[in-house]
């Protein structure tokens, strides 16, 4: 209950930030943010693909289900998703730089008073989404309890929203080029290791559907 409390005020705290920095920002600011938030992970989720190859930066020791022969798989994954992470918030810093262009708005008095109100506007946007990937990204079977801290805080109600994100990067997240070259260089799964691995997808929550689909896929 303590976790979902501090998640409420978390969340309340981001949007009341966004909407205030959505005001002063403006419209025309805010409107780049946005738009530069999809530039940029789509920028780098391609980025990450061969940076991964060349840079291994995940600890190994923390990679799920050592020494079987699916670890290498699970570790490229995680290794990518870092290195993902990692280049998002540098393209992010670089779209700073944008920021100069978008303060000439606020040189003229009547355009500046709409460009502050568009921008509380689309500062709560911007608020939302990210609160959104947030709770997405706790829903991952790989976050202990994730699920359950988004179905008893205020996260649910982004449950529309993470949906209408997840249609749209589902696709490419499957279609992963180091996943699929791992997976068809695997051996057949041991009885044994079928098992451990079975159990380990049950023990963080995955549903069985999932499971049935992933051990079909390393078979």
């Amino acid at each position: 209950m303590y976790e979902i409390m501090i998640i409420n005020v978390v969340v309340v705290i981001v949007m009341l930030l966004f909407l205030y920095s959505g005001y002063k920002q403006g419209f025309l600011w805010k409107l780049i943010s946005i738009l530069g938030f999809f530039v940029v992970g789509w920028l780098a989720w391609m980025a990450s693909d061969p940076v991964s190859s060349i840079l291994a930066l995940y600890p190994k020791d923390q990679v799920p289900l050592q020494g079987t022969i699916v670890e290498g798989v699970f570790y490229d994954s995680m290794n990518r998703l870092l290195l993902f992470a990692i280049l998002f918030a540098v393209f992010e810093v670089i779209l700073l730089l944008l920021k100069p262009i978008a303060k000439l708005a606020d040189m003229i008095p009547v355009v500046s008073t709409l460009n502050r109100w568009c921008g509380l506007v689309l500062g709560g946007v911007q608020g939302i989404l990210l609160v959104s990937v947030c709770a997405l990204f706790l829903t991952f079977p790989f976050v202990h309890e994730g699920k359950r801290y988004v179905q008893e805080s205020v996260l649910q109600y982004c449950q529309p929203v993470c949906t209408a994100i997840w249609k749209l990067v589902e696709k490419p997240l499957l279609q992963v080029p180091v996943f699929h070259e791992q997976t068809e260089s695997i051996k057949p799964l041991k009885e044994d290791e079928k098992q451990q691995l079975k159990q380990w997808l049950l023990d963080i929550e995955l549903d069985k559907e999932s499971v049935d689909a992933i051990l079909g896929a390393l078979r």
